[in-house]
């Protein structure tokens, strides 16, 4: 009785190794690229800036370490303002809304919407297009008014149970966008705003509070 009950529970603890390690296992975590061009800090009324992101339909999965067969996922994107020199209250900010400072030059190659915010703000809700093996998107603007902005401009997913080869069965995946991964996006600008949200707050945990937001800071003159 006594062998029989050790067994049971060695089966047991297996099991439950063995759906950790494939839940370990699983592509959960995947990243979208995207970069604005011309990359600067500073740029004048009437500038011409170019949102893009585009991949390849085989993504690359940052817990796997591997790439995987996207084609029939549909990846949603955004982009939205904030001036962040009107003010100290970043509810302020909030407010923005896109037509007031940017504005959108090219959009006809998007499947998109403007969505409002009951703060008054507003957000580009758009979906990436997929051509010739590859996601695209593509949006071009240009700045009406002179101040200090935060853009934040990409695609991601959240706890997502849409089908793909290679996929852990109850298992979702997330998405993440990256905007011009490698390079600081202008953070130390947040330290111009007189918003605390800003220049400190972001500041404390800029992984967390700033890229992983797909942000992107810059000044705009006459």
């Amino acid at each position: 009785m006594k062998l029989i009950t050790i067994l049971v529970i060695f089966t047991i603890i297996t099991l439950i190794s063995c759906i950790k390690e494939e839940k370990t296992n699983c592509p959960t975590s995947f990243e979208l690229p995207a970069q604005v061009i011309p990359y600067k800090n500073l740029y004048h009324i009437g500038d011409t800036i170019i949102l893009v992101s585009k991949f390849s339909k085989y993504v690359y999965e940052v817990n796997t370490k591997k790439t995987y067969n996207m084609e029939n996922i549909t990846w949603p994107a955004g982009f939205r303002t904030f001036r962040i020199d009107s003010s100290n209250n970043f509810d302020d900010a909030l407010q923005s809304k896109i037509n007031d400072y940017f504005s959108i030059n090219d959009c006809s190659d998007l499947n998109f919407s403007l969505f409002s915010f009951s703060n008054g703000g507003d957000a580009l809700s758009m979906t990436y297009k997929f051509k010739t093996d590859s996601f695209n998107l593509s949006l071009e603007i240009s700045p009406k008014r002179e101040g200090l902005f935060i853009i934040t401009f990409g695609g991601g997913l959240d706890n997502s149970e849409q089908k793909f080869e290679g996929k852990c069965n109850n298992v979702s995946f997330n998405a993440y966008g990256t905007l011009n991964k490698g390079k600081d996006n202008n953070i130390d600008l947040l330290g111009e705003s007189p918003m605390e949200h800003c220049n400190t707050w972001i500041l404390q945990k800029p992984d967390e509070r700033f890229y992983k937001k797909r942000y992107f800071v810059l000044k705009v003159i006459n």
